[in-house]
């Protein structure tokens, strides 16, 4: 005869007891819950926190030019460019960073203005500056093909950014130097002149006193012996030579209006009071070389100049009332040259 089996009767929970485990189930879901939203918020805050102080200053804009914006990971490129094994250095980069942003906004003015010059840099461009960068002028004609390629291959293996952001700055260099060229190229090489003797003076009353003696009869070269302190002119009755309009800009306006022979008024310069004389005027002669570089450096700050006056150009990393680096931003870009 089979033995019977005995099952175990499932116990029912009274209704007090079914209500008191809903409860406590509710309980713990609602703990669980709760548990899970605070890691979450935790969770967020630091990555919150991360992404704010770590991350998003790295596409915030640093730099702007008219439309052009640049953010500050692009800048600490070029610090790293600019600084190389300084980088690090948070005095260095606090110092560069006014002079540096300047560059950089002028550099994307000259590639703004760069087609009304008909002045392009084309990829081959780039490559063969940097070929010719890293040949030395008595390598040229015996380093081989191969050895050229080698040292570019580890050149561009050691640099500390990408190579695209490399040759952006190579591009830069290059739109610089021609579009330099170009506005060099239109400066005259003959001009009209005049031949200039000056007394140089400390301050007005002494300019004011020497006007007086010569309004009254003194001799120009016995004045410019006892009083002006150029010495090197002094000892040649103040002849400062043959002047070009423009490579003394602040005598310009009464050296090509006195007649041969006249004395102007005291002049204040930066460097000092004048009182000059024309001696002698060309209408037109060639311009020394040395006046003509000078000529040519005037004429690109000027245009660097004219440029930044007539453009909407912005430096969101300096501190507008101090003129400084603002110490959160420095610091940001002083930790991420050193990663």
């Amino acid at each position: 005869m089979a033995k019977k089996s005995h099952v175990t009767p499932v116990k029912q929970l009274t209704q007090r007891q079914k209500s008191r485990w809903q409860k406590e189930h509710k309980r713990q879901r609602l703990i669980f819950l709760i548990g899970t939203a605070v890691i979450v918020l935790i969770v967020g805050v630091l990555g919150y926190g991360y992404f704010t102080s770590q991350l998003a200053p790295r596409w915030q804009t640093a730099i702007q030019v008219n439309n052009t914006k640049f953010n500050t990971q692009y800048y600490v490129n070029y610090l790293r460019a600019i600084l190389g094994n300084r980088a690090n250095d948070a005095s260095a980069i606090g110092g560069i960073t006014p002079t540096l942003v300047v560059e950089i906004q002028d550099i994307e003015l000259i590639k703004q203005s760069a087609r009304d010059f008909d002045i392009s840099v084309s990829e081959e461009d780039v490559n063969q500056y940097i070929r010719d960068s890293l040949v030395k002028p008595d390598e040229k004609d015996k380093i081989t093909e191969t050895e050229i390629q080698d040292r570019t291959n580890k050149f561009i293996s050691n640099l500390p950014f990408s190579l695209e952001f490399f040759k952006e700055v190579v591009s830069n260099d290059i739109f610089r130097t021609k579009f330099r060229e170009k506005i060099e190229s239109k400066v005259p090489t003959e001009a009209e002149q005049v031949k200039l003797s000056a007394i140089r003076l400390e301050d007005d009353v002494t300019a004011t006193e020497v006007r007086t003696k010569l309004d009254s009869g003194g001799d120009f070269s016995a004045l410019v012996k006892e009083y002006s302190k150029d010495e090197n002119s002094k000892d040649k009755g103040g002849d400062i030579g043959w002047i070009s309009r423009g490579v003394l800009p602040e005598l310009d306006e009464a050296a090509f209006s006195l007649p041969v022979g006249n004395t102007s008024q005291p002049i204040a310069t930066p460097g000092g009071y004048f009182i000059i004389m024309v001696t002698e005027k060309k209408a037109s002669s060639p311009i020394s070389d040395e006046a003509l570089a000078t000529l040519k450096s005037r004429a690109f700050t000027k245009w660097i100049d004219e440029a930044r006056k007539n453009n909407k150009l912005e430096n969101y990393l300096v501190d507008k009332t101090t003129g400084n680096v603002e110490p959160q931003k420095l610091s940001w870009i002083v930790n991420q040259l050193k990663s």
